[in-house]
């Protein structure tokens, strides 16, 4: 289950975030600044939802007081860039990085109490006021960047998607390996998502579909087409219904899962990076490159739009009415779900035009280069 550093280097060239002085939203409840030392690519909410969990460019996996934002401990042993974290109903964290490897940590809570007994050879630990953490577990399979990961209802299956273009399922109480799709899309893969119930799994990639994966047989059951560029997020609706798909084309489709039709395209001026429906499943969610949240109702209606951010939004996810966002800025950001549209007026968006073509396909950690448009 061990494993050391990768030998071949597959980190970019680090490159400083373009930031855009904006005004507050008044939605934002907290900032936590310079969360990581660079961009912060993942994060997500403890199972209890007073713990904030983060992983980026720099400075590993650091874990948060949702209360008042005081950084507790951090998880170190990636030798790359975190590019997803997810945390399981047991409260196992899941990392993925471009090192190409999957890790499983479990987190103590300040009295010294695990969040979950995961291992029984997991050591005592001595209370402490900040917490900590341990690693379980490193596997190795992929052979190339891990975008994303995906903890099953149950939380003892971890699904991952890789630019290696396949999907692997790995069981959390061995750390092996339990099956794998080859080949599940014909380029890379930056997304992968299970559905509420597990009994499906959504991935979507560098060749613009978003397929649908039978978790009993790990057989396609549908394509979803309609994507004219690289799809960087998917998710479904909490009764597992619906689907929603963003990526650089800036749509975002709401599919009928049942039917795979689109139902309806959310307009959108910029890549989107995260895409989430609300808890009610009467809203919908999406943040990219122009730095912004957006949220609209399920109708097509554009409720508000929600900045703060600095520069492009990473990640997105919610507890209950509580939205929490990561961004190349560095920061993480809490927010109150809106509960009723805006005017006209206080939705003036910042449109922009991306100057920079090599965004066209591929890798979406790549630098936004964009400037307000006149």
């Amino acid at each position: 289950m061990g494993c050391g550093a990768s030998n071949t280097s597959i980190v970019n060239e680090e490159r400083q975030p373009m930031k855009v002085p904006v005004e507050q939203s008044s939605g934002c409840i907290m900032t936590i600044r310079n969360a990581h030392p660079s961009a912060v690519y993942g994060c997500a909410f403890t199972n209890c939802g007073d713990m904030i969990l983060s992983g980026g460019r720099k400075g590993g996996l650091r874990m948060w007081s949702r209360k008042d934002g005081s950084h507790m401990f951090d998880l170190e042993g990636h030798s790359g860039f975190v590019l997803s974290c997810s945390i399981s109903k047991h409260g196992v964290i899941a990392s993925t990085s471009d090192d190409q490897r999957v890790r499983l940590w479990n987190y103590f809570l300040p009295e010294g109490k695990p969040a979950e007994n995961v291992s029984s050879t997991t050591p005592p630990v001595t209370p402490g006021f900040q917490g900590s953490g341990m690693l379980l577990a490193c596997m190795k399979g992929h052979t190339h960047k891990v975008y994303s990961s995906d903890f099953n209802t149950s939380g003892d299956t971890l699904l991952t998607g890789s630019m290696d273009m396949s999907l692997r399922f790995w069981d959390v109480a061995t750390a092996a390996e339990a099956s794998t799709i080859t080949n599940a899309h014909t380029r890379s893969i930056f997304t992968c998502s299970y559905s509420r119930d597990s009994s499906i799994v959504l991935s979507g990639g560098d060749d613009h579909v978003v397929n649908i994966w039978d978790t009993r047989t790990n057989q396609k059951s549908r394509s979803l087409t309609g994507h004219t560029k690289t799809v960087w997020s998917v998710t479904t609706s909490h009764d597992d219904k619906l689907a929603l798909s963003a990526g650089i084309d800036g749509g975002v489709n709401l599919w009928d899962i049942g039917t795979g039709k689109v139902m309806h395209t959310f307009p959108g001026s910029c890549a989107i990076h995260s895409v989430a429906f609300s808890g009610d499943d009467r809203h919908v969610l999406s943040a990219g490159r122009d730095n912004n949240l957006r949220v609209w109702s399920i109708d097509g209606t554009l409720v508000d739009v929600l900045r703060g951010h600095e520069a492009a939004i990473y990640k997105m996810t919610l507890s209950d009415t509580t939205i929490l966002t990561c961004s190349l800025d560095s920061s993480l950001r809490l927010w109150e779900m809106p509960t009723e549209a805006k005017g006209a007026a206080d939705l003036d968006d910042i449109e922009f035009d991306f100057i920079d073509d090599s965004i066209s396909e591929g890798d979406p950690w790549a630098e936004c280069k964009a400037t307000p448009a006149n």
